[in-house]
């Protein structure tokens, strides 16, 4: 059977690879890879925003002939993953199966005494930014406020926040940045702040 694979990254035209149905997902891996001189471990292929399992044939995972897949590429630079999770961002804001009530959203957002938006959840998702790396806490909560310690758009000279009430009048679930902080300060602090500024008003304007 004959397979289309695009990268989900830069688009562009398809590649046509002829395999067999009880080939592994792997197999076809090491296939998209060789034209990059990339392992088949360096790539993981994607039906719409699901990821096949390796370990699987093809026809398990779903594949059948005439089938369009996408892929992208592990253990890239920095820059490229951050362009790999922008695409994915852009497709999957309103995914029911993307943004969903994760028990780390569903804290933040009990900290923060405000619902997110899907935009915002999915950006949390989609980045593990809920999670704990290392010691540090990537995202922290108060009240009408989450910050965003560690992201993709956060410089070290700054701390970076979304006003999840509308506080600061630029509408809920704007982006703002401001001076580095010691604590976490509720929203309430960041009214006639001059040490801060609007970003963006919904997460989506940075991508």
């Amino acid at each position: 059977m004959n397979v289309l694979v695009r990268n989900a990254v830069s688009g562009g035209s398809s590649q046509e690879f002829e395999v067999k149905a009880s080939q592994r997902v792997h197999d076809l891996q090491g296939l998209v890879g060789l034209a990059d001189l990339r392992p088949a471990d360096d790539v993981r292929l994607l039906r719409g925003d699901e990821i096949l399992e390796e370990w699987q044939s093809l026809e398990a995972a779903g594949v059948s002939d005439g089938a369009e897949l996408s892929y992208v590429f592990l253990n890239v630079e920095p820059d490229h993953e951050f362009e790999v999770m922008v695409t994915r961002m852009k497709d999957l804001w309103h995914d029911p199966e993307i943004v969903d009530n994760t028990p780390s959203v569903l804290d933040l957002e009990a900290k923060c005494g405000a619902s997110f938006p899907d935009s915002l959840k999915t950006y949390l998702r989609l980045t593990n930014a809920t999670m704990r790396a290392g010691d540090e806490v990537v995202c922290e909560a108060a009240s009408g406020v989450l910050y965003i310690g560690e992201c993709h758009f956060c410089r070290e000279s700054e701390c970076w926040f979304v006003d999840l009430n509308n506080t600061l009048g630029e509408g809920a679930s704007s982006i703002w940045h401001g001076q580095p902080l010691n604590g976490l300060p509720p929203m309430d602090f960041w009214v006639g702040n001059k040490q801060c500024g609007l970003v963006a008003t919904d997460i989506k304007d940075l991508v």
